[in-house]
């Protein structure tokens, strides 16, 4: 199995919206170069600190001479300081260098694989990478569309009773891109995503490292 300089680790599946979004903003911007990197989806978020505890360490993966750092980018959820918690006890400090805080560079071991994680949607708020994205959105009647999904999620309020901030970004997320076309709904996130957006400056930012 090839190995790779750089392994960025996500919550999806192999098709899954947050694989392809990064392929998409890393081929876009030329963030790293091709051939030495390699985007691992592994599901939830437990399965993310599964993965991390006990899959770098196999022969399958790591990696040990040639890859040189981990990034993992996942949801920060309801409080972005636990999660960075969570994932930075998944690894074992004998072969990994973590990046001492939530918003610190990636560490510049010799000896070890040094690890980088990034909390969508800034380093510092809870939310998700749909919580980022619906800020990048472009849409020939952006301001309609988004009206209309407001609406459709006052009136589900009113019926299922308040939401929290992330599921609500989430929810609205999904519905504007699962309309007209939902088979299409993964596709529709690249047709409709701005990765032109300053508001990627920060994730662009993080994976550049990795340069």
């Amino acid at each position: 199995m090839p190995q790779f300089q750089t392994v960025l680790v996500c919550e999806s599946t192999e098709n899954g919206s947050d694989k392809r979004l990064l392929e998409e903003l890393i081929q876009k911007h030329f963030l790293l170069q091709a051939g030495n990197y390699k985007i691992k989806p592994t599901g939830s978020i437990d399965d993310v600190k599964e993965f991390l505890k006990f899959g770098l360490i196999t022969k399958s993966y790591i990696v040990s001479r040639e890859t040189e750092r981990v990034l993992v980018i996942i949801d920060s959820d309801k409080n972005p300081r636990q999660r960075f918690i969570e994932v930075k006890n998944c690894f074992d400090t004998k072969k990994f260098k973590v990046q001492q805080s939530i918003s610190s560079i990636l560490p510049h071991s010799l000896n070890k694989i040094n690890v980088g994680i990034y909390l969508f949607p800034d380093r510092q708020n809870p939310g998700s990478l749909e919580t980022l994205c619906l800020k990048t959105l472009k849409h020939n009647r952006l301001s309609s569309k988004l009206t209309c999904v407001e609406q459709y999620m006052a009136c589900i309020s009113n019926l299922d009773g308040r939401m929290t901030a992330n599921n609500k970004s989430k929810s609205k997320f999904r519905v504007f891109m699962a309309t007209p076309k939902p088979d299409r709904y993964v596709d529709c996130i690249i047709d409709h995503t701005d990765f032109n957006s300053a508001e990627f400056n920060s994730l662009k930012d993080f994976i550049k490292q990795a340069q």
